[in-house]
């Protein structure tokens, strides 16, 4: 077994969960004056940190069948910020410790398990209910990933690209009380994963060994992701459900349910 790597500790107050990506990212209040005044009344999102980038570790379904660690770099910006809603543009970059990708479902469905992959995400959040030390959160998204897939099959080196589309709605509800955070978030959403046509001879080899095979170049689920984090740790489970006949996903492992869970750990290096 490989040695987990895991470097990133601590968890950001008031934190939300990206759909597919095991992404943390901070809904802070800024300090002094103004941390006062968020927390002293109803939280006023306009005083929430603006820009922020993070470091991500996280194990999941893949590393804990091959034991290692994965590490992410994401960022946000927020343009709009008003008392009760506010706009999030957010990335995120994941390596993978492993050497090579495994050609698992996981590590085609999502985003967050294999090498590597690349992340963008937009949500505007608005408070259902607010209170000096907890909050509800209603957030619709949509999500942008890609990332590249590399495996042998028949003594074949073969690899291919897949673009993620995800739309969908978040819940989130907060609570703090001194110094202990515990953040509950759960998420709806519909994916269309896409293999360009010129990778599409490589996609089918390696999942089904023929080049030729019906295997369709565009796969749709519905999927659920629920979350629950403690001050600086957190647990999560990302539920997918791919539609296709046997003719159109002719994978067993691929099509009908699918799983990820895991724990991720963070680590803030800016924000403001």
């Amino acid at each position: 077994m490989k040695k987990a790597a895991l470097t990133m500790l601590y968890v950001f107050v008031f934190s939300q969960l990206f759909s597919q990506g095991s992404m943390d990212f901070s809904i802070t209040p800024s300090r002094g004056d103004a941390a006062k005044k968020v927390w002293d009344a109803d939280v006023d999102f306009t005083e929430i940190s603006k820009f922020g980038l993070i470091g991500i570790g996280n194990l999941n379904t893949e590393t804990f069948k091959e034991l290692n660690s994965s590490g992410k770099l994401s960022g946000y910006v927020r343009p709009v910020r008003n008392a009760g809603n506010f706009l999030t543009l957010r990335f995120a970059f994941n390596v993978n410790a492993s050497n090579t990708d495994s050609i698992m479902p996981l590590t085609f469905l999502f985003p967050d398990v294999g090498r590597n992959s690349f992340l963008l995400d937009a949500d505007y959040s608005f408070a259902l209910d607010r209170k000096s030390n907890e909050a509800h959160l209603l957030s619709p998204f949509f999500e942008f990933s890609t990332k590249n897939i590399r495996a042998t099959r028949d003594d074949q080196e073969r690899y291919f690209s897949t673009l993620n589309y995800v739309a969908g709605a978040r819940y989130q509800y907060y609570f703090k009380e001194g110094d202990d955070e515990i953040s509950f978030t759960s998420a709806l959403y519909y994916s269309v994963i896409n293999v360009p046509n010129e990778d599409n001879k490589d996609f089918r080899h390696l999942f089904t060994g023929d080049e030729n095979s019906a295997l369709k170049s565009s796969i749709t689920a519905l999927g659920t992701k629920f979350t629950l984090q403690v001050n600086r740790f957190q647990i999560f489970a990302d539920l997918k459900n791919v539609y296709g006949n046997d003719t159109e996903v002719p994978v067993r492992e691929l099509k009908g349910f699918n799983a990820n869970v895991g724990v991720v750990f963070n680590a803030t290096i800016f924000q403001k």
